[in-house]
């Protein structure tokens, strides 16, 4: 796991600097990554769970630790464009299966009213206080190089986004 490598031999070192708003060391990420998967799995994410991840840029730590998470618990992470049109997020909620979503201020109402089948939707506030308290224990589902760890979505620009679907492998350096 590269984050957890990272974390463990940097703790202190930032990962993240949104200028002006937060820093997150690799210490940080990794425990609070660690933390929100072991929610979403008391939430009853199962492997191969799609989780919809839909965040602004304020809340960048929030969405790196909830697409880390995802993938520790053994989900699918299906990270969603913050302008998509409300029948973009539907289609894209509705065609990926996500049963899980993670979900910044701004666009509760939106998904909402796109994914009112979602089983569980965390906010932004309610993942960030997570993340940040409590104890922490390393959380691994185990997965395999070929199994699905992505799917994105193209903007939808010459008609409805089409889903990109990535595996572990896809996703992961191996040199």
């Amino acid at each position: 796991d590269l984050l957890q490598d990272a974390a463990s031999a940097h703790p202190d070192r930032p990962a993240l600097i949104v200028v002006h708003h937060e820093q997150m060391t690799f210490h940080q990420w990794e425990t609070g990554a660690n933390r929100l998967a072991q929610h979403l799995l008391e939430q009853g994410l199962k492997p191969g769970d799609r989780v919809a991840l839909l965040l602004d840029n304020e809340d960048a730590s929030v969405y790196l630790r909830a697409y880390v998470a995802t993938h520790k618990a053994g989900g699918v992470a299906v990270p969603c464009n913050t302008k998509f049109t409300a029948a973009e997020l539907s289609h894209v909620i509705t065609h990926s299966g996500a049963t899980m979503a993670v979900v910044g201020a701004d666009h509760a109402e939106a998904l909402s009213q796109a994914g009112p089948h979602l089983g569980y939707t965390l906010t932004a506030q309610q993942a960030r206080t997570i993340a940040d308290t409590g104890p922490t224990e390393p959380v691994r589902v185990p997965r395999c190089g070929e199994d699905l760890a992505d799917i994105l979505y193209t903007s939808g620009t010459t008609g409805t986004p089409k889903g990109v679907a990535c595996t572990h492998d896809n996703i992961s350096f191996k040199g």
